[in-house]
């Protein structure tokens, strides 16, 4: 869809109609990793018993 080595168009200029960030072309996702799993399933569950409490609360 980018293409870094077109010689008409900058990179800026083919980004612009799609309405998305240049910087986009630089980021790798890094996934998830297993123990950030097993804490956001456990926030997630003290969050559903005591949802009352609120997000400030939670952090």
């Amino acid at each position: 869809m980018i293409e870094p080595d077109n010689p008409d168009l900058s990179i800026g200029q083919q980004f612009k109609p799609l309405s998305i960030a240049r910087s986009s072309i630089h980021y790798i996702p890094k996934g998830k990793i297993e123990p950030n799993l097993g804490f956001m399933r456990q926030i997630d569950e003290q969050f559903l018993k005591t949802s009352f409490f609120g997000v400030g609360q939670m952090t």
